[in-house]
């Protein structure tokens, strides 16, 4: 290692440490590392919409994007395996073709650097990241065990969380366990020369712990089984009205 690699590494290591510790939080996405592609989800946060600049009118058509295909979204859900991940790689291929429309190149190119920075260290184990960096299968291979590693220090930690322990204690082990790894693989498992490339495809900086406040539009309400009182019963029928639902359960 060079003199100028030893001098540069500690300030390219700092630059991505305040960047890829998740938080252990309750929100209703916790860990965008665990999401194989989080495309669909970071184009409906809130902070990542602020971060592109979008106008009024950018933001409306995105809108009207996302609420196109919430429904099959969600309805994916309660399908078998591999019909699912059909209906999933069609809503993300409508998507990117709706979202060239809407963006500029310069916000679409942001859009990515959002993605690699919501995946976390595992964005360093992509094909796209490892043939940017050039990283050798020796390298690929220990990076990825360093980031399972981690993966299932932060379930641990999530798992506590859920069952009543401190969430401030939790959250400053999280972030522990998250710097020992970061720093583990830039100065382990990547070169000085390595680690600038990969700061440099991350863009500006943005926190992840911003992330985890996605909504949907809710799914039309499907009458067909025979609700009592709601024949034909629409969710724009119910726009401004308070409504209770009974849930009846038998057997």
């Amino acid at each position: 290692m060079t003199m100028t690699e030893c001098l540069r590494r500690p300030y390219v290591l700092f630059a991505l440490l305040l960047f890829f510790t998740a938080p252990v939080r309750a929100q209703n996405i916790g860990d965008y590392r665990a999401i194989s592609n989080p495309y669909l989800f970071l184009l409906r946060e809130p902070e990542v919409l602020d971060d592109l600049g979008l106008d009024y009118r950018q933001r409306i058509h995105l809108q009207k994007l996302n609420d196109r295909i919430d429904g099959p979204l969600l309805a994916s859900r309660n399908k078998p395996q591999e019909q699912a991940k059909k209906i999933l790689e069609q809503l993300l291929t409508e998507t990117r073709a709706g979202v060239e429309q809407i963006l500029t190149e310069k916000q679409q190119q942001r859009v990515s650097q959002l993605m690699l920075r919501a995946r976390g260290l595992g964005a360093l184990t992509t094909p796209k990241v490892s043939e940017a960096l050039q990283l050798s299968q020796s390298q690929q291979s220990r990076i990825k065990n360093a980031v399972e590693e981690s993966r299932k220090a932060m379930a641990a930690l999530q798992k506590k969380l859920q069952e009543g322990e401190p969430q401030e204690r939790l959250e400053r082990e999280a972030e522990r366990v998250g710097q020992r790894t970061q720093q583990k693989v830039f100065e382990e498992h990547l070169s000085g020369a390595q680690g600038q490339m990969f700061a440099r495809l991350l863009g500006r900086p943005f926190q992840p712990s911003r992330l985890g406040k996605v909504r949907f539009k809710a799914p039309e309400l499907d009458t067909t089984d025979g609700l009592i009182q709601a024949a034909n019963l629409r969710i724009a029928d119910l726009k401004g009205e308070v409504i209770a639902l009974h849930f009846w359960a038998f057997g």
